[in-house]
């Protein structure tokens, strides 16, 4: 039982720093201009089931609640699935790091069509975490900041939401940040993509 809690250890402080080092590699690629969308048909219900298979571990760690609000005319897209999924990882990883246990976590995404064959799709995650004050939410989306709030603000190096911020910038959208002290924070942002024909065997690598 002592090697088994040992190895655990390890691996989660492997994934740590392998966390770690992709954040300053990615950033490094986005300041040198080497950073670049890589567009193709992807399944987003898919990528969605993955994402919520991928953090359940951690909701269940905390006794969160994790809530779903998902409306898509078209489950396929085309656009930088990698990058899409990498923000809304950071956004739910935020959520939970930054809120109670028994806290409830909520991600919306909502598929507005268009006449000329794209979507607006708004992705949202919703906590009921500790809030952000006003002088905060302007400098969370910066290199190397974090909300000093609770100790977990020593768990990364306060470069996601910097590296988001630009990906989604890159995408042709903004983040919107809603939140208040002691109520919570909603982090949306609304890409416009278009719409792509389902087909067998998943998406596109």
């Amino acid at each position: 039982e002592g090697r088994l809690e040992c190895l655990k250890k390890v691996s989660k402080s492997s994934r740590y720093l392998l966390g770690l080092l992709n954040d300053i590699l990615d950033m490094s690629k986005i300041e040198s201009g080497k950073m670049t969308l890589v567009n193709a048909d992807f399944d987003l219900a898919a990528m969605l089931a993955g994402t919520r298979s991928l953090l359940e571990a951690k909701f269940k760690e905390k006794n969160q609640v994790y809530r779903e609000d998902i409306q898509l005319s078209h489950t396929w897209f085309n656009g930088d699935e990698l990058r899409i999924n990498q923000v809304v990882i950071n956004f739910l990883g935020n959520a939970t790091k930054y809120s109670n246990p028994g806290s409830a976590v909520t991600l919306r995404v909502h598929e507005t069509p268009r006449d000329d064959g794209t979507s607006d799709v708004l992705f949202s995650v919703k906590d009921e975490g500790f809030g952000i004050d006003q002088e905060n939410q302007k400098r969370i989306f910066q290199k190397f900041e974090q909300v000093d709030t609770t100790s977990a603000r020593q768990q990364g190096t306060g470069l996601g939401l910097a590296i988001c911020n630009r990906l989604v910038r890159m995408m042709g959208s903004r983040i919107e940040l809603e939140s208040e002290v002691g109520r919570g924070s909603t982090f949306s942002f609304t890409l416009r993509l278009k719409t792509a024909t389902p087909r067998e065997g998943g998406s596109a690598k």
